[in-house]
């Protein structure tokens, strides 16, 4: 079974969409909380979700996606893949941010009922929890634990995201998908249809300096472990040879007929899945 780990802003949306309607149709799962579902209960009773499928269904289905930590696989047992896609840590945040502000997000009340600046937002009572969450997700820390990490969690983290069958990065999305498509040899090359961005987003460079310095001190572990990922990613490139270059490019621009067909085949993917209610 293949787990993909969504990490909250870092494409993964437009990742899934790849994933459910381009590549693994009916044999995809996704598993999300709804909008007034806090996070914390949701990553507590995930695996819940995964437990109530049947035999019958786990059988049928080759990838699970989600807001999920790392260690839902043991709910169905061996084997297992992981795949992941970092963003940096200073943009994930300020896009985190943003997006729940202005995109109706789970903590869009409290920042408008407490007029929450960035600043504000990153050591708040009720959105503290989210720091270092790509280190906490790819660790499998739970949050019974407290919303503080350990340099043990970051650790953990590191060592699960070593063993990950593909790591990505947000920033070079094309690429990444090439690595996903020669590493699970996908039988379509994907396009990019960018979704659930956020155009009220204003541009980084007009924030503080003090806030971005506020953003890479709370997400400390996070800057580490983003760092690890650009190696690993670049490693995996290298592997794979100049090909990949070309590869990403078809992706991120593919010609009008391949466009044009995997659009096509995004529509009767859809119907499927409607059909079969899954």
């Amino acid at each position: 079974m293949l787990y993909y780990i969504h990490i909250p802003k870092t494409a993964g949306t437009s990742v899934i969409r790849i994933f459910e309607n381009q590549i693994y149709g009916l044999r995809f799962k996704r598993i999300n909380p709804k909008r007034d579902v806090h996070p914390k209960k949701f990553l507590k009773n995930a695996p819940d979700y995964i437990k109530g499928l049947s035999e019958k269904e786990v059988s049928k289905i080759h990838l699970i996606a989600g807001h999920l930590n790392y260690g839902i696989h043991k709910v169905i047992g061996n084997p297992f893949a992981y795949l992941v896609i970092l963003r940096n840590p200073v943009d994930r945040v300020i896009s985190e941010y943003f997006y729940m502000k202005q995109m109706g997000f789970f903590h869009q009340g409290i920042i408008e009922k407490e007029d929450l600046s960035m600043d504000d937002y990153l050591y708040h009572q009720d959105t503290y929890y989210l720091n270092n969450l790509q280190t906490r997700m790819i660790s499998g820390t739970s949050y019974e634990r407290g919303d503080k990490l350990q340099e043990s969690d970051y650790q953990v983290a590191l060592k699960n995201m070593h063993e990950m069958l593909a790591v990505g990065i947000s920033e070079k999305l094309p690429e990444t998908l090439a690595l996903f498509y020669l590493k699970l040899n996908w039988s379509r090359v994907p396009i990019i249809e960018h979704v659930n961005k956020n155009p009220l987003r204003p541009d980084k460079k007009v924030l503080q300096k003090e806030s971005i310095e506020r953003i890479i001190e709370r997400e400390h572990y996070d800057m580490r472990l983003y760092s690890e990922a650009e190696k690993i990613f670049q490693a995996s490139l290298n592997n794979l040879g100049e090909n990949i270059d070309k590869l990403a490019r078809r992706i991120e621009d593919p010609s009008s007929f391949h466009k044009q067909y995997m659009k096509s085949f995004e529509m009767l993917m859809r119907i499927r899945r409607r059909f079969y209610n899954f």
